[in-house]
This record gives C-alpha cells, sequence and structure tokens, in this order.
C-alpha cells in the first residue's frame, strides 16, 4: 500500500476543474495508493515520473518505492499538462 500526497499546485489545479470530472480524477487517484503504475500509466520520457490519462486530463506523478509514496505534482487538461516543469 501507498500513500498519496498531492502537491500544493496539484491541489489548485483541481480547484478549477469541472467538479463532475474532479470526482473521476479522484477515483483514478484514490486507485494509485493499491497500484501506482497501473495498466495505461506510462513512464515520462527524461523525468522519473509516470502519467495517467482520464478523459482530456492527465496526472503526472512521482513514485518513491524507498517511501512507499506517490506524489502527484501536476493535474491538468492534455493541452496545458506539459508546459513548464513541476
Amino acid at each position: 500500500m501507498y500513500k498519496v500526497k498531492l502537491s500544493n499546485k496539484a491541489i489548485k489545479e483541481l480547484d478549477i476543474i469541472d467538479f463532475q470530472m474532479v470526482k473521476k480524477l479522484f477515483d483514478r487517484i484514490k486507485n494509485l495508493g493499491d497500484d501506482p503504475k497501473p495498466v495505461g500509466s506510462i513512464k515520462l520520457k527524461g523525468e522519473n515520473a509516470y502519467r495517467i490519462r482520464i478523459g482530456n486530463y492527465r496526472i503526472i506523478y512521482e513514485v518513491i518505492e524507498h517511501s512507499k509514496q506517490v506524489l502527484i505534482y501536476k493535474v491538468a487538461h492534455r493541452k496545458d499538462v506539459y508546459k513548464g516543469k513541476k
């Protein structure tokens, strides 16, 4: 079992997303605690991060094995998610 943490940036991004989509995103976020690399997750090139897709939104996160944590640091629409860094 992994502990799932959201960065302050991810929390702010969730605040501006439609409530119905946030419910779907939280369902997937909750499941990352049981399986941090679910079917459909993709490791990002050049980074120690993964992404999962939920409709037009992406969740970008890191898996920290030694402390059994999943750190979600970006949640955004697909057109904006890869702009800028963490």
